[in-house]
Protein backbone atom coordinates (compact mmCIF):
# COMPACT_ATOMS: atom_id res chain seq x y z
CA UNK A 1 0.00 0.00 0.00
CA UNK A 2 1.07 3.62 -1.18
CA UNK A 3 2.49 5.85 1.50
CA UNK A 4 0.97 9.28 2.04
CA UNK A 5 2.06 12.64 2.28
CA UNK A 6 -0.15 15.84 3.52
CA UNK A 7 0.81 18.90 2.51
CA UNK A 8 -0.42 20.19 5.74
CA UNK A 9 -2.18 23.17 7.61
CA UNK A 10 -2.88 24.68 11.27
CA UNK A 11 -6.31 22.87 11.10
CA UNK A 12 -5.20 19.28 12.12
CA UNK A 13 -8.44 17.43 11.75
CA UNK A 14 -8.40 17.23 7.94
CA UNK A 15 -4.82 15.99 8.63
CA UNK A 16 -5.30 13.51 11.26
CA UNK A 17 -8.13 12.14 9.48
CA UNK A 18 -5.92 11.40 6.17
CA UNK A 19 -3.05 9.92 8.48
CA UNK A 20 -5.46 7.68 10.51
CA UNK A 21 -6.56 6.12 7.54
CA UNK A 22 -3.72 5.64 5.99
CA UNK A 23 -1.87 4.13 9.30
CA UNK A 24 -4.73 1.48 9.43
CA UNK A 25 -3.72 0.23 6.15
CA UNK A 26 -0.10 -0.32 7.53
CA UNK A 27 1.42 3.12 5.34
CA UNK A 28 3.75 5.47 6.56
CA UNK A 29 2.14 9.22 6.99
CA UNK A 30 4.31 12.52 6.42
CA UNK A 31 3.72 15.94 7.00
CA UNK A 32 5.27 18.72 5.15
CA UNK A 33 3.71 21.93 6.69
CA UNK A 34 5.27 24.99 4.38
CA UNK A 35 4.14 28.74 4.06
CA UNK A 36 2.14 28.63 7.26
CA UNK A 37 2.15 31.39 9.74
CA UNK A 38 3.37 29.47 12.66
CA UNK A 39 5.53 25.44 12.59
CA UNK A 40 3.20 22.71 13.81
CA UNK A 41 4.54 19.63 14.91
CA UNK A 42 1.98 16.44 14.03
CA UNK A 43 4.85 13.88 14.64
CA UNK A 44 2.91 14.01 18.06
CA UNK A 45 0.23 12.35 16.92
CA UNK A 46 0.61 8.39 16.70
CA UNK A 47 -0.79 8.39 13.07
CA UNK A 48 2.47 10.57 11.96
CA UNK A 49 5.29 9.04 10.83
CA UNK A 50 7.33 12.31 10.21
CA UNK A 51 6.92 15.62 10.57
CA UNK A 52 8.20 18.75 8.85
CA UNK A 53 8.31 22.33 8.90
CA UNK A 54 9.68 24.02 5.20
CA UNK A 55 10.14 26.90 3.67
CA UNK A 56 8.29 27.52 0.62
CA UNK A 57 11.22 28.73 -1.14
CA UNK A 58 13.18 25.73 0.08
CA UNK A 59 10.41 23.33 -1.35
CA UNK A 60 11.65 22.09 -4.14
CA UNK A 61 15.19 21.39 -2.75
CA UNK A 62 13.68 19.63 -0.02
CA UNK A 63 11.52 17.51 -1.73
CA UNK A 64 14.89 16.00 -3.16
CA UNK A 65 16.17 15.50 -0.19
CA UNK A 66 13.00 13.65 0.91
CA UNK A 67 12.78 11.03 -1.73
CA UNK A 68 16.38 9.97 -2.00
CA UNK A 69 16.25 9.92 1.65
CA UNK A 70 12.80 7.77 1.92
CA UNK A 71 13.24 5.68 -1.56
CA UNK A 72 9.74 5.03 -2.23
CA UNK A 73 9.13 1.57 -4.35
CA UNK A 74 5.67 3.59 -5.31
CA UNK A 75 5.13 6.79 -5.74
CA UNK A 76 3.33 8.16 -2.44
CA UNK A 77 -0.24 9.69 -2.64
CA UNK A 78 -0.38 13.72 -2.04
CA UNK A 79 -3.08 15.19 -0.36
CA UNK A 80 -3.37 19.10 0.34
CA UNK A 81 -5.47 20.40 3.07
CA UNK A 82 -5.76 24.08 2.71
CA UNK A 83 -6.31 26.05 -0.27
CA UNK A 84 -2.96 27.51 -1.28
CA UNK A 85 -1.79 23.84 -1.23
CA UNK A 86 -3.84 23.29 -3.82
CA UNK A 87 -3.07 25.98 -5.97
CA UNK A 88 0.67 25.47 -5.78
CA UNK A 89 0.53 21.86 -6.43
CA UNK A 90 -1.89 22.80 -9.25
CA UNK A 91 0.80 25.90 -10.82
CA UNK A 92 3.77 23.24 -10.59
CA UNK A 93 1.58 20.40 -11.67
CA UNK A 94 3.69 18.48 -13.98
CA UNK A 95 6.43 18.15 -11.19
CA UNK A 96 3.82 16.76 -8.82
CA UNK A 97 2.51 14.11 -10.80
CA UNK A 98 5.90 12.89 -11.90
CA UNK A 99 6.71 12.48 -8.12
CA UNK A 100 3.31 11.88 -6.27
CA UNK A 101 -0.49 10.19 -6.86
CA UNK A 102 -2.53 13.34 -6.37
CA UNK A 103 -6.07 13.44 -4.88
CA UNK A 104 -6.60 16.65 -6.54
CA UNK A 105 -9.04 17.56 -9.39
CA UNK A 106 -8.05 19.17 -12.61
CA UNK A 107 -6.82 21.94 -13.04
CA UNK A 108 -9.68 23.41 -14.47
CA UNK A 109 -11.29 23.29 -11.36
CA UNK A 110 -8.96 24.48 -8.83
CA UNK A 111 -8.32 27.52 -10.35
CA UNK A 112 -11.59 28.18 -11.17
CA UNK A 113 -13.14 27.65 -7.68
CA UNK A 114 -10.18 28.92 -5.65
CA UNK A 115 -11.27 32.00 -7.07
CA UNK A 116 -14.95 33.61 -6.60
CA UNK A 117 -15.25 35.64 -8.94
CA UNK A 118 -14.83 32.66 -11.44
CA UNK A 119 -16.63 30.02 -9.42
CA UNK A 120 -20.46 31.25 -9.49
CA UNK A 121 -20.40 31.40 -13.34
CA UNK A 122 -19.05 27.78 -13.55
CA UNK A 123 -21.81 26.22 -10.73
CA UNK A 124 -24.31 28.23 -12.20
CA UNK A 125 -23.74 26.81 -16.08
CA UNK A 126 -23.52 23.20 -14.45
CA UNK A 127 -26.86 23.05 -12.57
CA UNK A 128 -26.06 25.20 -9.46
CA UNK A 129 -28.66 28.13 -8.12
CA UNK A 130 -26.26 31.52 -7.23
CA UNK A 131 -27.25 34.28 -5.59
CA UNK A 132 -27.03 37.55 -7.85
CA UNK A 133 -23.29 38.08 -8.05
CA UNK A 134 -21.14 40.99 -9.15
CA UNK A 135 -16.93 41.21 -9.05
CA UNK A 136 -16.05 44.88 -7.85
CA UNK A 137 -12.86 46.01 -9.23
CA UNK A 138 -13.94 50.10 -9.60
CA UNK A 139 -16.30 52.42 -7.87
CA UNK A 140 -18.81 52.10 -11.08
CA UNK A 141 -19.71 48.53 -9.83
CA UNK A 142 -19.88 49.85 -6.71
CA UNK A 143 -22.79 51.66 -7.35
CA UNK A 144 -23.76 49.35 -9.88
CA UNK A 145 -24.74 47.28 -6.90
CA UNK A 146 -26.39 50.06 -4.41
CA UNK A 147 -28.43 50.87 -7.76
CA UNK A 148 -30.01 47.16 -8.77
CA UNK A 149 -29.33 44.72 -6.06
CA UNK A 150 -31.81 43.76 -2.78
CA UNK A 151 -29.90 44.57 0.56
CA UNK A 152 -28.39 43.14 2.48
CA UNK A 153 -25.63 41.98 0.62
CA UNK A 154 -22.71 39.97 1.39
CA UNK A 155 -18.50 41.04 0.70
CA UNK A 156 -16.22 38.23 0.03
CA UNK A 157 -12.56 38.25 -1.41
CA UNK A 158 -11.70 36.58 -3.97
CA UNK A 159 -9.45 34.28 -3.10
CA UNK A 160 -8.05 32.77 -0.08
CA UNK A 161 -4.72 34.92 -0.56
CA UNK A 162 -6.85 38.32 -0.31
CA UNK A 163 -8.72 36.74 2.32
CA UNK A 164 -5.36 36.19 4.66
CA UNK A 165 -3.85 39.99 3.14
CA UNK A 166 -7.10 41.55 4.28
CA UNK A 167 -8.10 39.88 6.91
CA UNK A 168 -11.73 38.60 6.64
CA UNK A 169 -13.74 35.86 4.96
CA UNK A 170 -17.26 38.27 4.47
CA UNK A 171 -19.10 40.99 5.52
CA UNK A 172 -22.47 41.29 5.65
CA UNK A 173 -24.17 45.15 5.03
CA UNK A 174 -27.55 46.20 5.73
CA UNK A 175 -27.79 49.26 3.45
CA UNK A 176 -25.91 50.98 0.62
CA UNK A 177 -24.47 53.37 2.98
CA UNK A 178 -22.08 50.83 5.13
CA UNK A 179 -21.67 48.96 1.80
CA UNK A 180 -20.01 52.11 -0.29
CA UNK A 181 -17.85 52.87 2.76
CA UNK A 182 -15.95 49.32 3.13
CA UNK A 183 -15.75 49.11 -0.44
CA UNK A 184 -14.11 52.21 -1.25
CA UNK A 185 -11.50 51.43 1.87
CA UNK A 186 -10.79 47.50 -0.23
CA UNK A 187 -10.55 49.41 -3.41
CA UNK A 188 -7.85 52.05 -1.87
CA UNK A 189 -6.21 48.90 -1.39
CA UNK A 190 -6.09 47.30 -4.54
CA UNK A 191 -8.25 44.85 -3.23
CA UNK A 192 -11.09 43.08 -5.99
CA UNK A 193 -13.64 41.44 -4.28
CA UNK A 194 -17.34 39.87 -5.02
CA UNK A 195 -20.22 41.17 -3.90
CA UNK A 196 -23.86 38.66 -3.56
CA UNK A 197 -27.65 38.93 -2.65
CA UNK A 198 -27.59 38.12 0.89
CA UNK A 199 -29.48 34.47 1.05
CA UNK A 200 -31.15 34.82 4.18
CA UNK A 201 -31.53 32.21 7.18
CA UNK A 202 -29.99 30.67 10.14
CA UNK A 203 -26.49 28.62 10.52
CA UNK A 204 -28.75 25.50 10.16
CA UNK A 205 -29.93 26.41 6.50
CA UNK A 206 -25.97 26.47 5.89
CA UNK A 207 -25.80 23.25 4.47
CA UNK A 208 -22.50 20.58 3.54
CA UNK A 209 -21.80 18.37 1.26
CA UNK A 210 -18.30 16.39 1.11
CA UNK A 211 -16.96 13.00 -1.14
CA UNK A 212 -14.72 11.35 -2.54
CA UNK A 213 -15.41 10.55 -6.45
CA UNK A 214 -13.35 8.16 -7.96
CA UNK A 215 -12.25 8.52 -12.02
CA UNK A 216 -14.99 5.94 -12.54
CA UNK A 217 -17.64 7.85 -11.06
CA UNK A 218 -17.98 5.86 -7.35
CA UNK A 219 -18.91 8.00 -4.83
CA UNK A 220 -18.91 8.32 -1.03
CA UNK A 221 -20.65 11.28 0.68
CA UNK A 222 -21.51 13.05 3.69
CA UNK A 223 -23.77 15.70 4.01
CA UNK A 224 -25.42 18.14 7.07
CA UNK A 225 -26.12 21.14 8.41
CA UNK A 226 -23.68 23.62 9.53
CA UNK A 227 -25.76 23.71 13.27
CA UNK A 228 -23.33 26.42 14.55
CA UNK A 229 -21.01 28.69 12.75
CA UNK A 230 -18.63 31.53 13.93
CA UNK A 231 -17.38 33.57 11.16
CA UNK A 232 -18.62 31.48 8.67
CA UNK A 233 -16.33 28.43 9.75
CA UNK A 234 -18.17 25.16 11.08
CA UNK A 235 -18.18 24.67 14.79
CA UNK A 236 -21.06 22.12 14.85
CA UNK A 237 -22.07 20.21 12.04
CA UNK A 238 -24.78 17.62 12.37
CA UNK A 239 -25.03 15.28 9.60
CA UNK A 240 -28.59 15.01 7.75
CA UNK A 241 -29.30 12.90 4.97
CA UNK A 242 -31.28 15.20 2.28
CA UNK A 243 -31.65 13.38 -1.30
CA UNK A 244 -32.64 16.40 -2.97
CA UNK A 245 -29.66 17.90 -1.69
CA UNK A 246 -27.62 15.02 -2.64
CA UNK A 247 -29.24 14.80 -6.30
CA UNK A 248 -28.20 18.53 -6.85
CA UNK A 249 -24.53 17.61 -6.22
CA UNK A 250 -24.08 14.57 -7.31
CA UNK A 251 -25.18 15.71 -10.95
CA UNK A 252 -22.87 18.96 -10.45
CA UNK A 253 -19.52 16.83 -9.88
CA UNK A 254 -20.41 14.53 -12.31
CA UNK A 255 -21.16 17.61 -14.94
CA UNK A 256 -17.61 19.17 -14.19
CA UNK A 257 -16.08 15.69 -13.76
CA UNK A 258 -14.90 15.87 -10.44
CA UNK A 259 -12.36 13.60 -8.81
CA UNK A 260 -10.85 13.43 -5.89
CA UNK A 261 -11.92 14.76 -2.34
CA UNK A 262 -13.96 17.78 -1.61
CA UNK A 263 -16.86 19.81 -0.29
CA UNK A 264 -19.76 21.73 -1.47
CA UNK A 265 -21.45 24.81 0.82
CA UNK A 266 -25.00 25.42 -0.09
CA UNK A 267 -27.70 27.68 1.52
CA UNK A 268 -31.53 26.58 1.62
CA UNK A 269 -33.74 29.19 1.38
CA UNK A 270 -37.40 29.19 0.19
CA UNK A 271 -37.38 25.72 -1.21
CA UNK A 272 -34.38 26.49 -2.89
CA UNK A 273 -30.60 25.74 -2.93
CA UNK A 274 -28.05 28.24 -3.66
CA UNK A 275 -24.30 27.45 -4.30
CA UNK A 276 -22.17 29.46 -1.80
CA UNK A 277 -18.98 28.09 -2.67
CA UNK A 278 -16.87 24.44 -3.41
CA UNK A 279 -13.71 23.59 -1.70
CA UNK A 280 -11.25 21.13 -4.03
CA UNK A 281 -8.95 20.06 -1.02
CA UNK A 282 -9.74 18.08 2.17
CA UNK A 283 -12.15 20.01 4.22
CA UNK A 284 -11.27 20.67 7.67
CA UNK A 285 -14.21 18.97 9.48
CA UNK A 286 -13.68 15.87 7.23
CA UNK A 287 -13.13 14.14 10.56
CA UNK A 288 -17.44 14.36 10.53
CA UNK A 289 -17.46 11.65 7.83
CA UNK A 290 -15.22 9.50 10.12
CA UNK A 291 -17.57 9.95 12.82
CA UNK A 292 -20.75 8.95 10.79
CA UNK A 293 -18.97 6.05 9.44
CA UNK A 294 -18.25 6.98 5.64
CA UNK A 295 -14.64 8.48 5.55
CA UNK A 296 -13.87 9.95 2.98
CA UNK A 297 -10.07 9.60 3.62
CA UNK A 298 -10.59 5.93 3.65
CA UNK A 299 -12.52 5.81 0.48
CA UNK A 300 -9.73 7.95 -1.08
CA UNK A 301 -7.19 6.02 0.71
CA UNK A 302 -8.49 2.52 -0.75
CA UNK A 303 -9.91 3.68 -3.87
CA UNK A 304 -6.00 5.39 -5.30
CA UNK A 305 -4.54 2.18 -4.16
CA UNK A 306 -6.79 0.01 -6.28
CA UNK A 307 -9.19 -1.05 -3.73
CA UNK A 308 -13.51 -1.01 -4.01
CA UNK A 309 -14.68 1.93 -2.42
CA UNK A 310 -17.13 0.58 0.71
CA UNK A 311 -20.77 0.89 -0.06
CA UNK A 312 -21.88 2.81 2.92
CA UNK A 313 -24.53 5.10 4.56
CA UNK A 314 -23.96 7.41 6.79
CA UNK A 315 -25.16 7.39 10.57
CA UNK A 316 -27.83 10.27 10.83
CA UNK A 317 -27.37 12.63 13.75
CA UNK A 318 -24.07 12.54 14.43
CA UNK A 319 -22.84 15.83 16.22
CA UNK A 320 -19.47 17.47 15.58
CA UNK A 321 -18.15 19.78 17.78
CA UNK A 322 -15.56 22.12 18.01
CA UNK A 323 -15.18 22.68 21.97
CA UNK A 324 -13.35 25.54 22.15
CA UNK A 325 -15.16 27.78 19.47
CA UNK A 326 -18.46 26.41 20.79
CA UNK A 327 -17.90 27.60 24.37
CA UNK A 328 -16.56 30.83 23.15
CA UNK A 329 -19.35 31.25 20.62
CA UNK A 330 -21.92 30.77 23.76
CA UNK A 331 -20.26 33.42 26.20
CA UNK A 332 -19.61 35.78 23.52
CA UNK A 333 -22.88 35.80 22.93
CA UNK A 334 -23.93 35.58 26.79
CA UNK A 335 -26.05 32.37 26.17
CA UNK A 336 -25.40 31.21 29.10
CA UNK A 337 -28.25 29.00 29.43
CA UNK A 338 -28.49 27.58 26.03
CA UNK A 339 -24.80 26.64 26.92
CA UNK A 340 -25.87 24.41 30.00
CA UNK A 341 -28.75 22.54 27.64
CA UNK A 342 -26.19 21.71 25.47
CA UNK A 343 -23.25 20.33 27.51
CA UNK A 344 -26.33 18.38 29.00
CA UNK A 345 -27.55 17.06 26.00
CA UNK A 346 -24.28 16.55 24.28
CA UNK A 347 -23.00 14.77 27.37
CA UNK A 348 -25.24 12.00 27.23
CA UNK A 349 -25.43 11.47 23.07
CA UNK A 350 -23.04 8.83 21.98
CA UNK A 351 -23.98 10.55 18.55
CA UNK A 352 -21.51 13.97 19.74
CA UNK A 353 -17.82 14.30 19.36
CA UNK A 354 -15.49 16.49 20.27
CA UNK A 355 -12.58 18.13 18.96
CA UNK A 356 -10.49 20.30 20.69
CA UNK A 357 -7.66 22.83 20.45
CA UNK A 358 -5.09 21.92 23.80
CA UNK A 359 -3.22 24.57 25.39
CA UNK A 360 0.64 25.37 24.18
CA UNK A 361 -0.23 24.84 20.56
CA UNK A 362 -0.39 20.99 20.85
CA UNK A 363 -3.58 20.91 18.08
CA UNK A 364 -4.44 17.46 18.28
CA UNK A 365 -8.48 16.12 18.64
CA UNK A 366 -9.41 13.96 21.51
CA UNK A 367 -11.43 12.14 18.84
CA UNK A 368 -7.54 11.11 16.92
CA UNK A 369 -6.47 9.48 20.33
CA UNK A 370 -8.87 6.66 19.78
Amino acid sequence: MKDVVVLAGTTPWSVLSLCKAAKKHGANTYCVCTGLSRPMDYSRSRYVTESYNVDKAELFRFWEDFFKIHQFQEKPILFAVYDGACLFVDENRDYYESHFDLCLPSSLIVKTFNDKSLAGDMAEANGMMVPKTINIECTSQVDEVCETFMFPVIVKPTTSDEHVKFKFKMQVFEDANGFRAFSKDLLENHCHFICQEYIKGGDADCKFYIFYRSKKGALVECMGEKTLQSNGIMTIGTTKYDEALASLCRAFIENIDYVGIGGIEVKYCNGQYYFIEMSTRTEGFVAISDMAEVSLANAAYLDINGGVLPRVKQIEGVKYVVSDSWISNRKRNKQYLLLFSEVLSMAFDGKSHFVTRFFNDKMFADYYKK
